[in-house]
């Protein structure tokens, strides 16, 4: 029973270990294309392509159904302007029926050279080498399934903990993927420090196996001092 147990370990190990190495191989050749196109991109003059965007936001405004209906609308500043999300408005058009208010704003078109996107791509590839650097505690992580006799040691064990540490740089990439891009695109640097409730209950699931493998390991120590 535990041959056929062990057997079963292994295999999904191995199975593990193919599709952990097939993950990496995408990921070096993402960084790879961060690599080329980052070269490129700094072979081109500064000012030679140049990209203007702009952006709208819709507001609707139910004053009906407030406590204070003569508090309730769309204020700007002096100059006629507001800011939404860290992008500045100042070209809108207001228009209310009875009970409700509406405005079209638009802010002032934001041009940048592609060239600034050399930043984003920069982002983009260290996003790529803090995955790759996740992927190989996993891929090492199958690796012990394959070969093991016994899936309860210290080095299994400890193996959870470091997967559930790799991913911490990971989250904090993504975030400056995030912030640069908008940096870019709008001249405006948010970094927003969001919760990723998934990547959290990943970690957290992952802690609690490097604790149970631990459990276990010491379970199977007392019983080998007892036999």
């Amino acid at each position: 029973m535990k041959h056929e147990f062990m057997q079963k370990i292994n295999k999904m190990g191995k199975i593990g270990h193919t599709v952990s190495k097939i993950c990496s191989v995408i990921l070096y050749i993402a960084t790879v294309c961060c690599i080329v196109g980052g070269v490129l991109l700094a072979l081109v003059p500064k000012d030679s392509v140049m990209v203007t965007t702009s952006h709208q936001a819709e507001i609707e405004m139910d004053m009906t159904h407030s406590i204070m209906p003569n508090l309730v609308g769309i204020d700007t500043e002096a100059d006629g302007s507001f800011e939404l999300d860290g992008i500045k408005y100042d070209q809108f058009d207001i228009t209310g029926t009875l009970g409700k208010q509406y405005a079209v704003a638009k802010s002032t078109p934001y041009t940048y050279s592609l060239k600034d996107m050399l930043w984003v791509i920069a982002v983009g590839g260290m996003l790529c080498l803090t995955l790759i650097n996740a992927f190989r505690k996993i891929t090492t992580l199958f690796e012990l399934f394959m070969e093991c006799e016994t899936p309860f040691t210290v080095e299994i064990a400890d193996y959870f903990k470091k997967v559930a540490v790799a991913f911490i740089p990971v989250v904090v990439a993504g975030w400056l993927v995030e912030a640069v891009t908008e940096w870019v695109v709008t001249g405006v640097f948010d970094l927003v420090i969001g919760i990723d409730l998934t990547m959290v209950l990943v970690v957290v699931i992952v802690l609690m196996l490097s604790e149970i493998f631990h459990y276990g390991v010491m379970l199977q120590t007392e019983s080998d001092e007892t036999l």
